[in-house]
């Protein structure tokens, strides 16, 4: 059990006169450890950093073995943004008392947002061990998890902070991102739609459902989700662009048009969204225009293979034979994997009786068995 009993942040804000009798108590018995962490908890719950520091240290000059005078510190330091300080003090506290939650999950924290992943999923293993069935505990569990690469896990915590009566938004909404991650489609899907009965105005959670739902070939659900998402966050060129794949894929080529326009207003330098505006305008059979489209993506990205292959497309339909082969040639000289896809490219068929394309032939080898030369 803790030596001292320490008060919990967040109640309601203490009365001048409650500081007022420490003030006097500590007059009187200056050296009662107990007294001075009292006054640090009131000062740090009514954001007096510095005045809950000095307290926190005069308790400490007092009695260095005071692990709720370490906890004080630790997490007034940790407000004040000397994290590294912070995470000592926190070190301290819980080499004192190992068994109080509260040190290793204020621990666990700073650790995380110093960087050090690794560290902070051990302390919060150890909350978790201790029997602590806190939501917040797993939920920040799995954050960490995350951090160090253990989608698995991750979503083991997530579902058990859930199973717990945790923040359901919170926990659904990154069970979603992870379910995602491992190729769970379907059951990311699921925590998306869940997420969204508790938080509606969640632009985040329509805009990765739409996504989610365009992979799984649901494009007229996914364009009304990203709409959604669109319309909540109005500033955000990706949303307009991947709104505009679901409007292509629905066949809206107008509207798709307006979706990548909107995106490139909002980001001039977005070269995906002027790769999928020259597939769209291909579609429309305007070549012209759409290798317009991606001499602007080579400006921004040079050397994209995906978007000299697109260019180098256009100009066999546009009949422009010596540019396209050269642009062929620098493609296969800088990605030679792309030789495999271009071997029995029915679009280059033009080309096969000229010699300056047979001289590519060595360079060119049996197709993959995807092939995939444009996509937005």
């Amino acid at each position: 059990m803790p030596s001292v009993v320490r008060l919990p942040l967040g109640r309601d804000r203490p009365t001048d006169r409650r500081i007022a009798h420490l003030q006097t108590a500590l007059a009187q018995a200056p050296s009662r450890v107990d007294l001075w962490v009292e006054l640090g908890n009131i000062h740090l719950r009514q954001d007096g950093l510095r005045a809950a520091e000095d307290s926190f240290r005069r308790a400490l000059s007092l009695n260095q073995d005071s692990s709720a005078a370490h906890h004080g510190l630790g997490v007034t330091l940790r407000r004040r943004g000397e994290l590294e300080s912070a995470a000592r003090s926190l070190e301290r506290a819980v080499a004192l008392e190992p068994g109080w939650i509260g040190d290793w999950n204020d621990l666990a924290a700073c650790q995380e947002t110093l960087g050090k992943a690794r560290e902070a999923v051990e302390s919060y293993r150890r909350i978790l061990h201790q029997g602590s069935d806190l939501p917040q505990a797993w939920y920040n569990y799995g954050n960490a998890q995350v951090e160090v690469g253990d989608l698995s896990g991750a979503r083991e915590s997530y579902l058990e902070g859930l199973r717990l009566g945790g923040s359901e938004f919170t926990l659904l909404y990154n069970l979603g991102w992870v379910q995602s991650r491992l190729g769970q489609t379907d059951e990311a899907i699921a925590s998306y739609r869940r997420s969204l009965e508790f938080r509606r105005e969640s632009y985040r959670s329509w805009y990765n459902l739409g996504n989610l739902l365009l992979q799984v070939d649901q494009a007229d659900e996914a364009r009304q989700c990203l709409r959604r998402a669109a319309s909540l966050r109005r500033d955000d060129p990706e949303i307009w662009n991947n709104l505009g794949n679901a409007c292509l894929d629905c066949g809206r080529t107008f509207e798709a048009a307006r979706c990548y326009r909107k995106a490139l207003q909002l980001d001039p330098g977005f070269h995906s969204a002027w790769n999928n505006l020259g597939i769209l305008h291909e579609r429309d059979e305007r070549p012209g225009e759409a290798l317009d489209c991606y001499r602007r993506c080579l400006e921004l990205a040079p050397n994209h293979p995906m978007y000299q292959l697109n260019r180098t497309l256009v100009l066999v339909t546009l009949q422009q034979p010596e540019e396209a082969i050269r642009e062929l040639t620098r493609l296969v000289e800088s990605e030679p994997n792309f030789g495999c896809l271009l071997g029995t490219l029915e679009a280059l068929d033009p080309l096969r009786s000229r010699p300056d394309f047979r001289k590519l032939l060595p360079l060119l080898g049996p197709p993959p068995e995807n092939p995939t030369p444009k996509g937005p």
